[in-house]
């Protein structure tokens, strides 16, 4: 492993650090007073600026190799030759470098592999990007669970209704959030005072074209 990559495991991985820490090397040499504060001050922003672009170029890295599939050639003959729209391609991409949660790489790859590939109608598009980025995994999870309790659920309505209530019960804040944030971008219905909120056609689309048929196998 070269330097380069240590520092960049250091900058990226250290959950725990002091200020002095971060540039105690280039510090060294520094006697306190006020000019001293202006050159602390760079270090500490080449510092944020390194980590910034580690995670950045480790991200994209990661983005485009899932795009491929890790290599398999039969998925650059898929999407070569596709069409598609530069805003919607940005905005992936910033999604991509900005998320809190960089597990959410495989989904925005996928993401943009099916939008290649025509999967998600045009008028859909901008609202499904959008609302990628507030999804977080769990949000993303449930809709995989919701999807398939609704169509795979053959021990009757009434269980199918108990089945998915239990899944939208907002006995949490967090998950209050995440129901409301589906409910927001037209993944769940409104709760009704018979029906607890229910998949909706955005939401099978969505489930459909992301997972690979056997994941959606209850």
């Amino acid at each position: 492993m070269s330097d380069e990559e240590e520092k960049s495991i250091a900058r990226s991985k250290q959950s725990a650090v002091r200020l002095v820490d971060i540039i105690a090397e280039e510090a060294a040499g520094i006697i306190p007073g006020g000019a001293s504060t202006y050159k602390v001050g760079k270090l500490l922003f080449k510092h944020a600026s390194d980590f910034y672009s580690d995670r950045r170029d480790k991200r994209l890295e990661k983005f485009y190799r899932k795009i491929l599939s890790d290599g398999d050639p039969n998925y650059w003959e898929e999407i070569k030759d596709k069409e598609f729209s530069f805003d919607e391609y940005y905005s992936l991409l910033n999604f991509v470098v900005q998320d809190e949660e960089e597990q959410k790489i495989d989904f925005y790859a996928k993401l943009f592999r099916i939008i290649l590939l025509g999967k998600i109608p045009e008028k859909y598009r901008a609202h499904v990007i959008r609302s990628a980025r507030e999804l977080k995994l769990s949000d993303i999870e449930l809709l995989k669970q919701l999807y398939i309790t609704e169509k795979v659920g053959n021990s009757g309505l009434r269980n199918q209704l108990s089945q998915i209530s239990a899944l939208t019960q907002p006995d949490s804040p967090l998950k209050m959030y995440s129901i409301q944030t589906l409910i927001r971008f037209g993944y769940l219905t409104v709760r009704k005072e018979s029906k607890p909120p229910w998949p909706t056609k955005l939401l099978k689309l969505l489930v459909e074209s992301i997972f690979d048929e056997c994941d959606l196998k209850s």
